[in-house]
């Protein structure tokens, strides 16, 4: 529809919708971090990797995700995304306040200028590039994604997800945060593309009643993707913020969400050319803003690793566990890696706890707090589980091979074995 057609309540209605899913999801952030940081023991003590799903907490934030979602579905409806996208820095906000509030989280100065500088590079890009086309109609919509360039352009973004899935994810995943953040940003880039055409079919359907979209098939199909696309975008948002901080995950997911979604709207559209080359050249300074913001987290993220590990140094044998962490694994199925991304608790219920203890993986969640960190205590009756869930809170969740679970847990046993003798023999003495 043209913007003569378009009535002026409609911009109105989106912004107060695209402010809406930034404070849904800024909520849902620290929400399913907490419910994360609360069943991690028991988790670990388990060897189930899905017991946040008995969280209350988790379940509030994938409420209020839904919601977010809802609510960005509609913006995208109403509004273009050029307008809606900026508004998304909202989020942002939220998630860093409430983290603080809620889950302890600090932010040094290099981090919160690292947040700031990130909402203002992805602003000027979005206030700068070029123009968004929105479509009326399921044939429109469609005639545009079926253009060459676009199926070339989806193709590529289809391997490279493929290949941070199975090879790049496994092995750097918990410790770099951009890997499942990457994914979670091209598979958002084509939910918004996707909502909108779907969006403004239904909003054209309730305006035309003569011209019902839902009498075109293509429309079930698009329905059909946009689902299984909002279940990969959960779940790899999910994995980033089970290793890194909501301060961490927030505004680089915003980063490269805007991005991405800028990059596949030009493409579909067809309206990547800059109107001026004032406008071409503020964008190229949005990304040397962006990359800074980034770079400046990085290292916020990279001096919480640091001080927790000197603290860690303490305790030689988790010391070395947690060096470990750090290291890149080459030792994953990527098919195993594909079914665990999704909840199997009857599968997990019905193996015994002992042998899950030492066959399963283990995982932790990434940074809250330094102070959470404390060093363990060795008794007879320790065991891997209280040695590693010790610092759960503190540091990447790491996955132990079988071998060397054994070997910590046969190290344990000898020492609590030693202090059984000793003990047994200065009650020989004294009877004696």
């Amino acid at each position: 529809m043209s913007n003569d057609e378009v009535p002026a309540w409609f911009q109105t209605v989106g912004i107060i919708l695209a402010l809406s899913s930034g404070i849904f999801n800024g909520m849902a952030y620290v929400l399913q971090k907490k419910g994360l940081i609360e069943t991690t023991s028991e988790s670990e003590a388990t060897g189930n990797d899905y017991t946040y799903l008995k969280s209350k907490s988790w379940w509030f934030g994938i409420t209020c995700m839904i919601m977010g979602e809802i609510s960005n579905f509609g913006a995208y409806s109403f509004t273009p995304a050029i307008i809606v996208t900026p508004l998304g820095a909202v989020s942002v906000v939220v998630s860093a306040v409430l983290s603080v509030i809620f889950l302890g989280e600090k932010i040094n100065f290099s981090g919160g200028c690292g947040i700031i500088l990130c909402i203002i590079g992805s602003t000027i890009i979005v206030l700068h590039g070029p123009p968004s086309t929105q479509t009326d109609t399921i044939p429109q919509f469609f005639s545009y994604v079926l253009q060459p360039g676009f199926l070339v352009y989806t193709f590529l973004c289809g391997v490279l997800v493929i290949w941070l899935i199975f090879k790049v994810g496994p092995v750097y995943g918990h410790v770099q945060p951009i890997v499942y953040l990457s994914i979670n940003a091209f598979a958002g880039a084509y939910l918004v593309n996707s909502a909108q055409g779907f969006g403004s079919s239904v909003v054209y359907t309730i305006r035309n009643t003569g011209d019902n979209q839902f009498l075109h098939w293509p429309i079930y199909p698009l329905f059909v993707f946009m689902c299984l696309d909002a279940v990969l975008q959960i779940n790899y948002l999910n994995k980033s913020l089970q290793h890194f901080s909501t301060s961490i995950v927030t505004p680089v997911s915003y980063v490269f969400f805007s991005t991405t979604t800028i990059i596949t709207s030009a493409i579909l559209y067809r309206g990547f050319n800059v109107a001026t080359l004032v406008d071409g050249m503020t964008i190229i300074l949005g990304f040397l803003v962006i990359i800074i913001g980034v770079a400046l987290l990085f290292q916020y993220n990279l001096k919480l690793n640091k001080l927790a590990q000197a603290q860690a140094a303490n305790d030689p044998e988790v010391f070395e566990l947690e060096s470990a962490i750090n290291e890149p694994r080459t030792d994953q199925d990527p098919i195993t890696l594909m079914l665990q991304s999704f909840p199997t608790l009857t599968r997990a219920n019905s193996v015994p706890t002992q042998s899950r203890a030492k066959t399963q993986w283990f995982f932790r969640p990434a940074q809250t707090t330094i102070e959470e960190a404390k060093e363990p205590r060795v008794s007879e009756n320790s065991s891997i589980s209280s040695i590693v869930g010790v610092r759960s809170n503190t540091y990447p969740r790491a996955r132990q091979s079988p071998v060397e679970l054994d070997d910590i847990e046969n190290g344990l046993s000898a020492k609590s074995g030693q202090t059984i003798t000793a003990e047994k023999d200065s009650d020989e003495i004294r009877r004696a």
